[in-house]
């Protein structure tokens, strides 16, 4: 079986049928379940029970082998302590898992709105570079370019500044002032 595999049998299990290779405990009523539970299923009991197990094909357990097991045993008020710190502490890291996946959610869809503008402007400029140059090849002149002239085009620009940068270019081009 899987070393640290355990439940608490309550009086609604009462009556269950328990395959092979179970051991069944009864607590003394100093030890808070809670706690020797977590103490089962931690990583020291799993590999100590693993370490003391028998069988060449499948790990088994014996009395002797979990009787055994070193299990720490403080007071019944701070075993009832340590699990409310380790449930408190399993939520926050639950909630801090949470916030970690919204927050690679969140930069996925930055990052992809950020390549999809990239690109939109990209083929913006593309197209607009291209037309010059075929007027060019023409002996076509370039006409001025008004940024009135850039949102009748209807491509999307993500903002003014990159407007004033494809008119400026092209007024440079214009004017000769573009070294190619």
């Amino acid at each position: 079986g899987e070393m640290g595999r355990c439940a608490v049998v309550t009086e609604f299990e009462n009556g269950w049928l328990c395959g092979t290779g179970s051991f069944f405990l009864r607590l003394h009523t100093e030890i808070y379940r809670p706690f020797f539970i977590k103490v089962l299923r931690s990583e020291f009991s799993k590999s100590h029970l693993l370490e003391g197990s028998v069988g060449a094909t499948m790990n088994n357990l014996n009395h002797r082998i979990l009787t055994n097991l070193p299990i720490p045993l403080p007071p019944l008020s701070e075993q009832k302590r340590i699990v409310a710190e380790i449930e408190k502490q399993l939520a926050n890291t639950k909630q801090l898992k949470e916030h970690i996946i919204a927050n690679q959610q969140a930069t996925e869809q930055l990052l992809k709105a950020l390549l999809h503008q990239a690109f939109e402007v990209a083929c913006w400029i593309a197209r607009g570079v291209e037309g010059i140059v075929k007027n060019l090849a023409w002996g076509a002149a370039i006409p001025n370019v008004s940024p009135k002239q850039i949102e009748e085009l209807n491509f999307p620009i993500p903002s003014k500044d990159i407007q004033k940068n494809i008119i400026r270019f092209l007024n440079d081009l214009k004017d000769g002032n573009v070294n190619g």
